[in-house]
């Protein structure tokens, strides 16, 4: 499991923009990890990169969102998150952002994008629960949402 753990170790993140939360509908091809699957921005680290540059790599490549539009919410935590498909899980480090803008270009790796109510998120309504404790994030994603 410890190789696994850091094989996978990576980012995950959330973007909020007028209370609704950034989804990405994976790509649905086998080969990526929870493929068909509305989620959060997830990437890898690179050789040498920081938690926080991957992040803020991972919100460019996949949304084209740049750090200037961007602005950390919380102290950055770790999460066990799971492939829906094999039960694999892993930790990555999870950050929350504030995003003054709502225009989002896709890569190639997800097949749509919707801002979602936090109903929606507790009601898995477009979206599918990848993290292995679902009641602690929606505790965190409500406090993050609370000054808004």
């Amino acid at each position: 499991m410890q190789n696994q753990l850091k094989i996978n170790d990576g980012v995950l993140c959330i973007l909020i923009n007028r209370r609704r939360l950034l989804l990405l509908k994976r790509l649905a091809i086998p080969f990526i990890i929870n493929h068909g699957v509305w989620s959060f921005i997830t990437g890898k680290l690179n050789k040498k990169e920081s938690y926080l540059s991957a992040a803020y790599r991972e919100i460019e490549e996949e949304t084209k969102i740049t750090k200037d539009n961007l602005i950390l919410v919380m102290k950055p935590f770790r999460a066990r998150l799971f492939d829906i498909y094999n039960g694999r899980q892993w930790q990555n480090t999870v950050f929350i952002f504030y995003s003054n803008t709502r225009k989002v270009k896709l890569n190639i790796e997800n097949s749509k994008f919707r801002w979602a109510l936090m109903s929606d998120i507790k009601n898995h309504k477009e979206y599918t629960n990848v993290f292995c404790n679902e009641k602690k994030m929606l505790r965190i994603l409500s406090k993050a949402l609370t000054p808004l």
